[in-house]
């Protein structure tokens, strides 16, 4: 997606433009009639488990403590996104993205706690269902493309 530089830091904006595409695909006419398609003829049904994570709010809270290095409230997004990669929750990359990208609700290239605590839940199950849902998808173009 967007490599770090020498300070590990990502540039959101670059960040988000190299995520254009892939959101596009993701989301196309053709990818979501066949996704709602496979849904209805239960090709594809949801895991069990897609928001079960490891943390309890307490084990949360103090994960987004210790990155909020100035204690000011926040996680810059490049902060966010090492949170997520060393929280134990065993997030893919993409999801780890997706999280990033979707927890900046106002859009201040910022996630304050309020943020990360009352949507971290719903988002986690939206963005899994949405990859293993995807990953269906890819697998299912792949065959009745051969």
């Amino acid at each position: 997606m967007a490599s770090p530089d020498e300070l590990g830091l990502v540039n959101y904006r670059q960040f988000a433009e190299k995520c254009t595409a892939q959101i596009n695909e993701f989301y196309s006419v053709e990818s979501i009639t066949t996704k709602a398609d496979m849904l209805e003829a239960k090709y594809y049904v949801a895991p069990a488990n897609l928001e079960q994570i490891s943390l309890n709010n307490l084990e949360l809270f103090e994960v987004f403590k210790k990155y909020d290095r100035n204690q000011n409230g926040f996680l810059e997004i490049h902060e966010y996104i090492q949170c997520l990669k060393d929280s134990g929750i065993n997030l893919s990359e993409a999801e780890i993205v997706t999280l990033a990208l979707c927890s900046d609700i106002n859009g201040d290239e910022r996630i304050d706690f309020e943020e990360f605590m009352i949507h971290f839940q719903d988002f986690l199950k939206m963005v899994r269902f949405q990859n293993t849902l995807h990953s269906a998808y890819l697998e299912y173009v792949a065959k009745t493309t051969v």
